[in-house]
């Protein structure tokens, strides 16, 4: 069933515009660990690793800078989402009067995982331009997939589990 939702402005809190503020530092961080790593990376690095930590594939290091592309592709995707919450899909019907706090509530979501993500960036990042040259590198490897799941999935289960229970559930 198609419903019109309420059009309401979430103003940011201070915890909201913080993280707004740690966000963009992290990706501006992430630019210029790129720039300033690239030279001292071998003409091959690791770009893809086995759930062990086995490398297997390389790339040329030039490959290094999808990297910040993509951290930055998702930071103004998720920051332009967050505009509108009123386009998201919610399990329940969003009206004038529960609008607010539900939007509120996917606001939180999509900016909490806009600070993990530009994090994970950051940390694939660091270990590709500290331990590409390493066998250190299959130790971090092995336990970061596991890991970057748990960083984009727990913020979901948490912020669901919230927007039931302003639901009354």
């Amino acid at each position: 069933m198609f419903y019109a939702k309420p059009v309401i402005k979430i103003k940011l809190s201070e915890t909201a515009f913080l993280i707004e503020i740690l966000a963009l530092l992290v990706l501006i961080i992430i630019w210029l660990v790129t720039y300033f790593t690239f030279p001292n990376l071998p003409s091959l690095i690791p770009v893809h690793f086995t759930a062990f930590g086995d490398i297997d594939r390389y790339a040329d290091k030039n490959y290094i800078f999808l990297l910040p592309s993509v951290a930055t592709v998702f930071y103004i995707g998720l920051t332009i989402l967050n505009i509108y919450p009123e386009t998201y899909h919610y399990p329940f019907e969003i009206t004038v009067e529960n609008a607010e706090k539900h939007y509120k509530n996917a606001t939180k979501l999509i900016r909490n995982l806009k600070f993990l993500l530009q994090l994970l960036f950051m940390s694939i990042l660091t270990l590709l331009a500290t331990q590409s040259q390493t066998s250190n590198i299959k130790n971090y490897a092995a336990w970061f997939f596991p890991l970057s799941i748990l960083v984009v999935f727990i913020p979901f289960v948490y912020f669901i589990v919230q927007s039931f229970k302003a639901r009354g559930y």
